[in-house]
């Protein structure tokens, strides 16, 4: 052939073969990264408490509601620590759920009224979202999942 030219073989095809292989396997079950992920999410979300994902400080508490306080007045969704220490996550093979079992958890995320048993019956709460990933939280998912599919490619 005259002038110039590439010549592509198929040399290391097994090679190549092989590690697609491993990488389809490690990727038929991601529990592994996954429940790293999950107690990543776990340590990420007790850092940030009062702020929402994206970084903005949750609304501050209403004077009545800091009256009603005996402790962490200033702080919103703290009295006992109760929803933050719910957090938790549970893995299978391809899903991660992350989040609280507490009733209250959902109102306290979306905003809504307060139900006739609470501190306050009927009020207002303002959403304070406390679950979801925050960029950071999306840059150490993505390099966990990374990290472990890579894992297949040189074992």
């Amino acid at each position: 052939m005259a002038g110039t030219h590439i010549t592509i073989s198929a040399e290391g095809g097994d090679a190549i073969q092989r590690a697609l292989s491993r990488l389809l396997k490690r990727g038929q079950s991601l529990a592994p990264a996954l429940t790293d992920i999950g107690a990543m999410l776990e340590l990420s979300h007790r850092e940030r408490w009062g702020l929402a994902p994206d970084g903005t400080p949750w609304q501050p508490l209403s004077p009545t509601t800091q009256q009603l306080k005996p402790r962490h007045k200033e702080n919103p969704l703290r009295l006992n620590d109760l929803l933050r220490d719910t957090l938790a996550y549970q893995v299978q093979s391809d899903t991660l759920r992350f989040g609280s079992n507490l009733v209250y958890a959902a109102l306290h995320q979306l905003g809504g009224t307060t139900s006739a048993r609470s501190m306050i019956p009927g009020k207002t709460i303002p959403a304070r979202p406390f679950l979801g990933l925050s960029p950071k939280d999306r840059d150490a998912s993505t390099d966990i999942l990374a990290h472990y599919l890579q894992n297949a490619l040189n074992p």
